[in-house]
């Protein structure tokens, strides 16, 4: 089921099928700053989760036993329930059962709510163990956002000035990092660039990014306090990725268990994590 939401700025079309955004529309310029794909597509803006990236030969290891994993988890393949909604927001909810359990054994309720203010849309995530045991997870946002024109004319500012290396993506995450931001707050744009898949930074001083266009006034600007991964991607003409994440893919070297995943999260029984993105349009 897809519908609206929206302000006196913004509208957000967003769908039950993975609690994804499909369009947001600056009302100013009535463009969608999403890139579409086709109408039918799902991955627009998908939800990373229980794990982020590949996990290593397609499995992760709880306790021993080894359950299949696709790349990105399997949340963005479901269907939420929509447990909220007003004119400018909504809640969807996606419950384990017996279907996640057999690829991911830990009992949870995972909670994603878009809430229009002002010229901003925050996306906020909250998972909840509600089972026994100790529950670990990975989570991610990876929306698509358009560029018009040639991608060399785009560029990514970061809040603070870089000094951080980006980590490859081959078949896995490489272990050593390579030089990439060098005392910078600029990265400029081209389909070169990611050549070698997505540029991973860990640890990054900046709490958000802009994404600009040296032709123009217009900036999206994408806010991801807490998330320890940022991720910039794109494998086509007229998109990049801006990814906040908790966790990234297996390194190369990885053998161990869900738990000792990179950046995975801990939830005891019967607490929550929670973890909020906010774009902003102008």
């Amino acid at each position: 089921m897809n519908f609206w939401i929206e302000n006196e700025n913004l509208k957000a079309l967003l769908s039950t099928d993975g609690a994804q955004m499909k369009r947001l529309v600056n009302k100013t310029t009535n463009k969608n700053i999403l890139f579409t794909y086709n109408e039918e597509k799902q991955s627009v803006a998908p939800i990373l989760f229980p794990t982020v990236g590949k996990s290593k030969n397609a499995a992760i290891m709880v306790s021993g036993q080894e359950y299949g994993m696709a790349q990105h988890g399997f949340a963005r393949n479901y269907e939420f329930e929509l447990v909220q909604q007003d004119i400018s927001s909504a809640c969807f909810c996606l419950r384990s059962d017996e279907k996640t359990l057999a690829v991911y054994p830990y009992e949870f309720e995972l909670y994603v709510t878009y809430t229009l203010s002002g010229r901003h849309i925050r996306v906020d995530f909250e998972v909840e163990n509600i089972g026994e045991n100790n529950m670990y997870f990975q989570l991610g946002y990876h929306p698509a956002f358009r560029i018009d024109g040639d991608m060399a004319d785009s560029f990514v500012e970061f809040e603070q000035v870089e000094n951080a290396p980006r980590y490859v993506m081959k078949d896995y995450l490489s272990d050593e990092p390579e030089e990439c931001l060098c005392d910078t707050k600029i990265l400029k744009l081209n389909e070169e660039l990611f050549s070698r898949d997505a540029l991973v930074f860990k640890g990054l001083a900046s709490e958000w990014v802009k994404l600009k266009n040296a032709n123009d006034n217009r900036e999206i600007k994408v806010s991801f306090k807490g998330f320890p991964v940022f991720m910039i991607w794109s494998n086509a003409p007229g998109f990049v990725c801006l990814e906040p994440c908790v966790g990234c893919a297996d390194s190369e070297s990885f053998a161990g268990e869900m738990k000792e995943k990179q950046f995975a999260q801990e939830v005891l029984p019967g607490e929550c994590a929670e973890f909020s993105v906010r774009i902003r349009v102008e």
